[in-house]
């Protein structure tokens, strides 16, 4: 098996863990239950769309972390890239600034997480 089979399958087996979830009761309720977020571990693609942004202290990051990897209950996106704009404007910074800390802490704990295991 080549190295890049390999590493496809890490981040597979990654994704096959199952979506973590965050609840964002500030977006309403679905059935009784705050709205939820799904999502999965970032590509590198993902990242380099939103963490120069973030890095840079733009809340604009946040929402092109939020598009990217946003997910409802049967993994379909959320968001589309061409709702950006529109999402720029209705979205309270603040939670999407706590939505994205949240995942990016999750991601970070999963990695540290996995390289105690190594």
């Amino acid at each position: 098996m080549n190295l890049i089979q390999t590493l496809r399958e890490v981040h597979e087996k990654r994704l096959g863990d199952g979506p973590q979830v965050i609840e964002v009761p500030e977006w309403g309720e679905v059935d009784g239950e705050p709205f939820r977020i799904y999502f999965g571990p970032p590509t590198i693609a993902q990242q380099d769309r939103y963490l120069p942004l973030i890095l840079d202290n733009k809340t604009e990051g946040f929402v092109e972390l939020i598009i990217a990897r946003a997910r409802d209950a049967n993994n379909l996106p959320l968001f589309r890239r061409s709702q950006k704009e529109e999402l720029m404007r209705i979205l309270d910074p603040h939670v999407v600034s706590r939505v994205g800390n949240e995942m990016i802490e999750r991601d970070n704990a999963l990695s540290m997480g996995e390289a105690k295991k190594n």
